[in-house]
Parts: C-alpha cells; structure tokens; sequence
C-alpha cells in the first residue's frame, strides 16, 4: 500500500523561519546588551559600601562594558583599576622598598580615608608600641600643631581579604538575566509564528 505525505503551510514556514532568523540576531543582541549593562549595575552597586569602602569611587566608576553586535554577539563587564583583582580574589600585601607598610590611622587620613602622606610627610615623630605589640608611628598631623597622635601602624605585611565582587554580582543576577531572556525569546517567537 503507497504512502503519500503532504507537507502543508511549507511556503508559509520558510517565510516565518526568514522573518525569525533576521529578527533573532536583533533579539540575541539586545538581550546581551542589557544582561551586561544588568551586571554592570549589580557590580555597581556593591562596590557602593556592600562590599567594599568607597573613598574616591574611582573603582565604581571604572567598570565598563565592552560589547560587540553582529553575527556572533558578546560582551564582557570589567574594570582596568590596578587594585580590582585584589579586592576580587585577596593578595597579601608586602613592603617593596621598605622594612614596614605603613597603614594610615584616622590622624593621617583625609575625611575619604585616603593617605595625608607617608610617614616622612609628617614632623616630630616618634615609634611606640601599643598595648597589642603593633609598632604605632607617633607625630603631628598638621604643621604648626604640637598635639602629637597616632599617624601609622607600621606592618610587615596584610592580608586582603578577598571580597568576590564580580562573583556575587553574576550569583544575584544571573536567574534575573536567565528569566529575561526566555521572556523575550518566547514574545519574539509568539510574534514571528502569529501566536
């Protein structure tokens, strides 16, 4: 007994397939543009005091996105700080060209925390031990002024805690990302087969 198959809507089908393939790239790419601009706001946010101490907010703003359309969409979200990879992962930190680090106390920051100067920016000084056994540099915290504090703690080196930022963005966002994109793809297929 012969067989006949008859495929029907086939003209149909291909017409929606073109419009679908020409309509997909443009989905592809909007959708990576805004997951990236997504992780980038998460990444934001939590060098905003969630993960670390803002002074300059030099780190925060130095996160960028690096996207490229076409035909096969990609980008990345990234920071060219020099110090992001120590936060991201930790490092110990050691002298180079001294015995100690210094690590500015209060007395010797400015109100963003950052350094006044190094130890030699200061006059009168002197080293003392503090209760704990650390060596604690002793001075004047501005010129003309007798009052002596605590300036320094001097270290032989410090452990930087690693503080995973661009790890937690991708954890907090990614079922955000995930979600969006099906959403999207499911409206552009409804739209393309007439659904």
């Amino acid at each position: 007994m012969p067989l006949s198959i008859k495929v029907v809507g086939l003209k149909e089908a291909k017409a929606r397939l073109g419009k679908m393939s020409k309509g997909i790239d443009e989905v592809l790419e909007r959708e990576i543009e805004w997951a990236l601009r997504t992780y980038q706001n998460e990444v934001k946010r939590l060098a905003t005091g969630k993960l670390i101490k803002v002074r300059s907010g030099r780190y925060r703003s130095s996160v960028k996105i690096d996207f490229q359309g076409g035909a096969d969409p990609q980008g990345l979200v990234s920071t060219d700080i020099i110090y992001a990879a120590t936060l991201e992962w930790g490092a110990t930190i050691t002298p180079k060209r001294a015995k100690w680090l210094a690590i500015p106390l209060k007395a010797a920051q400015t109100r963003a925390g950052n350094s006044r100067g190094g130890p030699r920016s200061f006059r009168n000084t002197f080293f003392a031990r503090s209760k704990a056994g650390n060596l604690i540099l002793f001075g004047s915290p501005t010129a003309g002024t007798k009052k002596v504090m605590p300036l320094f703690v001097m270290k032989k080196k410090v452990k930087i805690k690693k503080r995973l930022i661009f790890a937690t963005a991708q954890n907090n966002v990614d079922g955000k990302v995930e979600q969006h994109f099906n959403e999207s793809m499911t409206t552009f297929l409804n739209q393309v087969w007439g659904r």
